[in-house]
């Protein structure tokens, strides 16, 4: 790494945060005892905080399915307003309850456009979206997040699932870099 490197949180509290997390989600499931619930992971940032998520949830009917997308090259965000959708949902969703597990909301923008595209052409019953981290940015608070582990500072952040230039990810704690 060529940057100072920072600890920033350490994977005893990403555990309480998840715990948080799914105590919350749980409870908001006793609604649906009955139903499918479809969570979809977006990839690739989300793979650990997904796992640890779902191993917590107490619900008889989950399944799991992923986007792949990608709103950055490098550390270089593509846009605000678009992403590339790389691999689409492989489970059909249409009429049941979709949860959406991010790692982080940046601006918000890529979720926004990736919830609209899933409500518009799958047509679920309903959306809703955990994600364990969001940055304290002005121009994010539009973008309605259901389950929220922490805000945290505009930082580039990497570990636990984060990347640096698609490495580092399998650190147990997320750094952030000057």
């Amino acid at each position: 790494m060529k940057n100072t490197t920072h600890l920033f949180i350490k994977n005893q509290e990403i555990e309480e945060i998840i715990s948080n997390l799914a105590n919350e989600i749980n409870l908001f499931l006793k609604n649906y005892q009955n139903e499918t619930i479809v969570f979809v992971g977006v990839l690739k940032g989300c793979i650990f905080f997904f796992t640890d998520l779902l191993k917590k949830i107490d619900h008889p009917d989950v399944v799991c399915d992923f986007l792949y997308l990608t709103t950055y090259s490098g550390r270089k965000k593509i846009s605000n307003h678009e992403f590339n959708l790389l691999c689409d949902l492989k489970y059909n969703v249409k009429d049941k309850m979709v949860i959406f597990v991010d790692d982080v909301v940046d601006t918000g923008w890529c979720l926004k456009l990736v919830t609209d595209y899933i409500i518009k052409t799958k047509q679920p019953k309903d959306v809703k979206i955990v994600s364990l981290l969001r940055k304290n940015l002005d121009n994010n608070t539009f973008l309605k997040i259901d389950f929220l582990g922490k805000t945290i500072e505009n930082k580039f952040i990497f570990g636990y699932g984060l990347d640096l230039d698609e490495k580092y990810r399998n650190l147990p704690d997320i750094y952030y870099v000057d």
